[in-house]
Order: C-alpha cells, then structure tokens, then sequence
C-alpha cells in the first residue's frame, strides 16, 4: 500500500516536472519570421537561465537571444548559440537575402540557408 502512494506521487511530480519543462521552452520564443518563398522560419529565442537579467525599464530587450534557422520540415539548419556571436534582443532587424542564400538577423550577423553556416 506504501508503495502505491510513492509510486503514484513519483508520476504526478515527473508529470509536473516534464509539463513544465514544455511550457518553459515554448515561453522562450520571442519571435518567428518566414522566408519570403516559405521555405526557412528564422526563431529568436531567450538565451540563458529563466533568471536572466535585463537593463530596468527596457520592456527586456537587452535580453541575450539565440537565433534558430529551420527549415520546412522543422529541421534545425544553423543556430546562432553554434558560435560566440552573441545577439540581444533589441538588436535584432531580419532581412533574407534570397539571391545569396543567407538571412541577415543583426548587424554583419547572417545564417546560409543552404550550409547553415553563422557569420558574425
């Protein structure tokens, strides 16, 4: 009977734990953006700790961010948190270059869409 009760306290707080993983994860996403022809969505996503911080009264975008390109099958082609090319939020100013293959995400900062390739 003892057993029971741990057992089934064990799966309500592993439960827990894994819906509140999921939802801190989504919660991360900031913004998403798709390529012109549909075929990339660039992600900017919160980077570090749930307690990051932020400059007061910035609305919090001095917020370290991460830059995820995936493509149209939800592949992940480059990730800016691959390099030392860190971004904060309110830096952030997308324009896909179709004809070079690339997504500019901030200043001199692009992704190849084709090898998935940061440059910073």
């Amino acid at each position: 009977m003892k057993l029971k009760y741990i057992v089934t306290t064990f799966v309500i707080i592993l439960v827990a734990v894994l819906a509140g993983l999921y939802a801190y994860d989504k919660s991360r996403v900031l913004e998403t953006h798709q390529s012109p022809d549909g075929n990339y969505v660039l992600i900017v996503k919160r980077s570090g700790s749930l307690f990051s911080f932020t400059m007061p009264g910035d609305g919090g975008k001095s917020m370290p961010v991460d830059v995820v390109l995936k493509d149209a099958e939800g592949n992940i082609v480059g990730n800016s948190s691959d390099t030392d090319c860190g971004t904060l939020w309110f830096s952030i100013d997308i324009f896909w270059d179709v004809e070079n293959n690339e997504v500019w995400y901030a200043k001199a900062k692009t992704i190849n869409v084709k090898t998935g390739k940061v440059s910073c």
